[in-house]
């Protein structure tokens, strides 16, 4: 299906593409009416694909592949990660937008139930620039103790100990 025909716009996928795509704008909405959206995206892509065969006088048969939903921080743990982060590492090392990726993260799961954040310790590239999920990735162990540190700080700004609240 296109978006335009005849340079007319297809109303039904422009809808399609509007359910499933965020700009950095949305980034902070509900990631449940997120993967209802992608819910509601499937079942009208499966109606659009039949009906147009049909009227066509044919059949068609969608394949839908479901992957992981989108990891979409929520706005209140993202600001509070990357707080701590700037206390840590400086403002200047920590990235709050981020170019999106295709990479699906499990994590997307536990945020459809509960709020977070999920970050990204920066920690260079291999030999040659390669990264995660590459054969000739090579871990950084000179980060452990930054990973280590942040982690440790992230729990002593959530949960400050003596203090009176």
């Amino acid at each position: 299906m296109r978006l335009y025909a005849a340079g007319v716009v297809n109303r039904d996928v422009e809808q399609i593409i509007f359910t499933n795509v965020r700009t950095p704008d949305e980034r902070e909405g509900d990631l449940t009416a997120q993967i209802a959206a992608n819910r509601v995206a499937e079942r009208r892509l499966r109606e659009i694909v039949t009906k147009v065969a049909e009227a066509l006088g044919a059949s068609a048969q969608v394949d839908y592949m479901r992957g992981y939903p989108a990891t979409v921080n929520s706005a209140r743990e993202a600001a509070f990660a990357a707080s701590v982060g700037e206390r840590i590492f400086g403002k200047g090392n920590v990235i709050t937008d981020p170019t999106p990726t295709m990479g699906g993260e499990d994590f997307s799961y536990m945020r459809a139930e509960r709020p977070g954040a999920y970050v990204w310790l920066g920690q260079g590239g291999g030999p040659g620039g390669c990264f995660l999920h590459n054969p000739n990735f090579d871990f950084n162990d000179e980060v452990i103790p930054l990973g280590a540190g942040y982690l440790a700080a992230l729990v002593e700004h959530a949960l400050p100990l003596g203090e009176d609240k």
